[in-house]
């Protein structure tokens, strides 16, 4: 894999905040009707780099930070489609028969081709779980729209 790049997701730095309780975090978001969705990272919109999986399983990657995430648990609900993810980024993974620890960092024109020959063993949420208690539904009063993360372990 040409240049590929490995970075610690424990020492990765955003500038995203939640719209509603203003949290730091590595949030997704959905705004203006799904119109498109953000990057976790640095909040520039993302791109889908595996097409042929159009709704199911897509991960997305944008063209400053290039690192792979997907739609994790929800962080908040605050209607119609304006809601916000936690990012889910692979945090164990193989690549040519060597294991990596930590976030890949791909080449945005060839994040594809890379992703493919990338074999995913453990997945991080990069937030725990958290989940907002100030948007349009949260979960003490909307709890069907929530679901304890997978990933974090208590």
């Amino acid at each position: 894999m040409k240049n590929l790049k490995i970075r610690d997701i424990i020492t990765l730095l955003n500038n995203c905040r939640c719209w509603s309780c203003h949290t730091y975090g590595f949030f997704i978001e959905t705004p203006d009707g799904g119109e498109y969705t953000t990057c976790p990272f640095c909040g520039d919109e993302a791109d889908v780099i595996n097409e042929e999986d159009k709704y199911d399983d897509q991960i997305l990657i944008c063209k400053k930070c290039c690192i792979p995430f997907d739609f994790g648990c929800v962080h908040a609900i605050g209607g119609c489609t304006d809601n916000t993810s936690n990012a889910h980024v692979p945090s164990k993974w193989i690549y040519d028969g060597q294991t990596y620890v930590g976030a890949p960092q791909l080449e945005f024109e060839e994040c594809a081709t890379q992703w493919a020959k990338i074999t995913v063993l453990e997945w991080a949420c990069l937030n725990s779980g958290k989940q907002c208690m100030d948007c349009a539904y949260p979960p003490y009063r909307s709890p069907e729209y929530y679901r304890k993360c997978d990933l974090v372990k208590k």
